[in-house]
């Protein structure tokens, strides 16, 4: 049986991906890692002395949700809310370290942990930045 011919333009309107390096290929590579950070953060969470987990750990954990529920949407954004959409997930993450930070210098996590948690969000800080450029 033959197939039917198209000209080049029906063809390729419906198999068209989006370009190399858009915020959707990177986006669902980026959350995974994302995801992957919190659910280490969440294991150290459970770990956390009573006081430091019922103070800063719930905070950390609550920024972490949040930055994983704003690159959700970043990725997902129109592309008149992408520029927004990015500059709150870099305001986020920025303030998720900070909390790490804090926590690891109160001794509330130790190194090991704190670098296990903190190079996963250092890389995401960097596809972030790209964003930011592209955006």
């Amino acid at each position: 049986m033959e197939q039917p011919q198209f000209n080049q333009t029906e063809e390729n309107s419906y198999k068209k991906a989006p370009p190399h390096g858009s915020l959707q290929n990177d986006g669902l590579a980026f959350l995974n890692k994302a995801i992957n950070a919190y659910k280490f953060w969440n294991e150290t969470f459970r770990n956390l002395e009573k006081l430091a987990r019922f103070s800063i750990g719930i905070r950390i954990d609550n920024l972490f949700l949040d930055f994983v529920e704003k690159s959700y949407f970043a990725i997902y954004a129109s592309r008149f809310e992408k520029k927004k959409s990015i500059e709150d997930l870099s305001k986020s993450l920025d303030a998720l370290k900070l909390n790490l930070k804090i926590a690891w210098e109160i001794k509330a996590i130790d190194n090991k942990k704190y670098a296990s948690i903190s190079i996963p969000l250092m890389e995401l800080g960097k596809i972030i930045g790209g964003w930011k450029k592209i955006f």
